[in-house]
């Protein structure tokens, strides 16, 4: 993922379903400089710090990796 498509979620007035590893999560933070971000497992509420590489977003039953 992109850092631009990232911002743009987190921006956004909708709900998007980003997905880490099998986990459904929310984007906290961002870091342009070290292209990480810091999410939230929407399920246990722990947050992990991870490459924007490592998240994907999915679109209803399709899914996807933004890069």
């Amino acid at each position: 993922m992109e850092s631009h498509e990232a911002y743009d979620i987190i921006q956004s007035a909708g709900y998007v379903d980003v997905m880490y590893k099998d986990r459904t999560v929310w984007i906290e933070q961002i870091n342009d400089d070290e292209k990480t971000v810091l999410v939230k497992d929407l399920d246990s509420d722990k947050e992990y710090l991870v490459s924007l590489e490592q998240l994907r977003k999915t679109d209803g039953e399709r899914e996807f990796t933004i890069s």
